[in-house]
């Protein structure tokens, strides 16, 4: 009775190593990625992939340096790189809203003048600013490039029972 009840466990249970093994790199070797750690302590890495071997992710880290070995287990979370890009559009906004504001400080400041009403020489010098500040922004933005990560969400959380010598050996596997 108690070996019928082991194998019909065992076989309506998925084994660990068939779950781990669903999707065994979620980043191949020579792909930018930047991982979190738990253990030992948390820790952020960018490096390369070198290899996936088994349950462990080589890295070859950016800062230079022998390998780093990171077990699945201590994945907290896996980032890949989708290349940098440009800030022009964060830059334009930024310089927008700054040139606006110098230039609506400076039409109000100027607006003494009387050659036209007030409220038109403030609106010119505001639009005159946040346009230069448009401009300079982007200029600026362009030459600044930040790099884009995308976060590889854990696939799959099993867990499955195996018969082991002393009863039942229950177990859990991340896929990533």
């Amino acid at each position: 009775m108690r070996r019928g009840i082991v194998l019909a466990l065992t076989c309506l249970s998925p084994p660990i190593a068939a779950v781990a093994g669903q999707d065994p790199d979620p980043a191949p070797a020579g792909t930018r990625v930047r991982v979190t750690t738990t253990e030992p302590r948390p820790e952020r890495v960018t490096g390369t992939v070198v290899e996936w071997r088994g349950d462990t992710l080589v890295l070859a880290p950016q800062d230079g340096g022998g390998s780093v070995r990171v077990p699945t287990a201590a994945l907290a979370q896996l980032e890949v790189s989708r290349g940098r890009r440009s800030n022009a559009g964060r830059g334009a906004r930024w310089g927008f809203l700054g040139g606006a504001v110098l230039g609506t400080g400076l039409g109000a400041a100027f607006a003494d003048a009387q050659v036209v009403s007030n409220g038109a020489i403030v609106a010119l010098a505001a639009g005159f600013g946040g346009l230069t500040g448009m401009l300079l922004g982007a200029g600026i933005g362009a030459g600044i490039h930040s790099e884009r990560w995308e976060d590889v969400p854990a696939k799959d959380v099993s867990a499955s029972l195996m018969p082991s010598r002393n009863g039942l050996t229950f177990g859990v596997a991340i896929a990533f």
